[in-house]
């Protein structure tokens, strides 16, 4: 029996190590590299805010802080529209994972926000940090 059990287990571990190596790579038809994000460029993000229904939200880019977290770059924004705006909460923990776009290329994900702030002011992983991972 410890032979069947060895035997199913490589074809996994095998699986694993495949798809590791076909990793998506950067595309810059679709991607946008944190050195090229400035101060002021506008854009949106996705989220699902109640039930299933993917909303749309409006962001500002108020700067890129270099090495901000373990030595990776953050990308600041602020939300300008959606229902965080609307009532008025700050970034809230769903939208952790949120995508974010400027001239329909992926910048990153929301991954930060900050406590007891009514400002919807939210931490950005940069794309090419999570495509590193």
């Amino acid at each position: 029996m410890a032979s069947r059990v060895l035997f199913l287990w490589f074809p996994a571990v095998v699986l694993c190590t495949c798809a590791r190596a076909d990793a998506p790579a950067f595309d810059p038809a679709t991607m946008m590299r944190v050195e090229e994000v400035q101060r002021g460029m506008k854009g949106y993000g996705l989220s699902v805010f109640h039930g299933v229904q993917i909303e749309r939200f409006d962001v500002e880019i108020m700067g890129v802080l270099s090495q901000a977290i373990l030595g990776a770059d953050m990308i600041l924004a602020k939300v300008t529209s959606g229902p965080v705006v609307e009532r008025n909460s700050g970034i809230i923990g769903g939208m952790s994972g949120s995508p974010v776009y400027i001239n329909d290329r992926l910048i990153g994900a929301i991954a930060y926000g900050w406590g007891f702030t009514r400002e919807p002011i939210c931490g950005i992983t940069p794309i090419e940090a999570m495509l590193d991972s």
